[in-house]
């Protein structure tokens, strides 16, 4: 745990397009000069501790704003900064792995439209799951959100500092999105109306056999001072 706290740490926060808080061979290094377990947790420690004490406090905070936006500020759910070091193997130019592979590696001529693409619905994910947060204000939805703030705080401080972290999240966010989504479409269609129709009509109701209950008591209570 102290070893992926140390690699989280990791990074030039004066350099934005570098990588911030992933694997690095340097920390990895350091970690394994120590003979035991509890030397190599006590090494991670002291050199977080160090390293965060060289930064200060407003840099400090400038390095962990730089590594969220870097893990979720594209749709690209995989490889991407913290991919620089992978090698591409293309196939024969025409053929279909070959077009294929023009989208999804990082250097293929396509790949800049694929990442386009992925971000323009990735944007509409972010507004959808923020209507769902404003619009469904339920103890499930707060579980769900609890979650995926859960795991973007894990996220600041383990190793990431890339979008393929995110993978593990999708689900939560997905739900949310689809909450969104949803209400979009019913507010849309006038469903939302027709619900807020019913639960007033609903209250109406309520409101109505309150009062008639209260009615009914009442003339008990004078019947029965009458009776004595």
């Amino acid at each position: 745990m102290a070893h992926f706290i140390l690699m989280g740490s990791f990074g030039d926060e004066d350099n934005r397009e570098s990588i911030h808080g992933t694997w690095n061979a340097g920390d990895l290094k350091s970690t394994l000069a120590e003979k035991n377990k509890s030397d190599k947790s006590k090494k991670d420690i002291e050199l977080f501790v160090e390293r965060t004490a060289n930064r200060g406090l407003a840099r400090t905070i400038k390095f962990y704003g730089q590594k969220y936006f870097q893990t979720t500020d594209t749709g690209v759910i995989g490889y991407h900064r913290d991919g620089l070091w992978l090698n591409y193997s293309y196939s024969a130019n025409g053929s279909l792995s070959n077009k294929i592979q023009q989208i999804y590696y990082g250097n293929g001529k396509l790949r800049p439209s694929f990442n386009f693409l992925c971000q323009f619905f990735w944007i509409i994910t972010l507004i959808s799951s923020i209507i769902a947060l404003y619009f469904n204000r339920t103890w499930k939805v707060g579980v769900v959100t609890l979650s995926l703030l859960g795991g973007l705080l894990f996220l600041l401080i383990f190793e990431s500092g890339g979008t393929k972290y995110m993978f593990q999240y999708i689900y939560l966010i997905c739900l949310l999105s689809g909450l969104g989504i949803s209400y979009c479409l019913n507010r849309f269609s006038g469903d939302i109306a027709i619900q807020k129709e019913g639960v007033k009509k609903n209250e109406d109701e309520q409101t109505l056999n309150n009062s008639s209950s209260l009615q009914r008591r009442r003339n008990t209570r004078n019947i029965s001072k009458r009776s004595k």
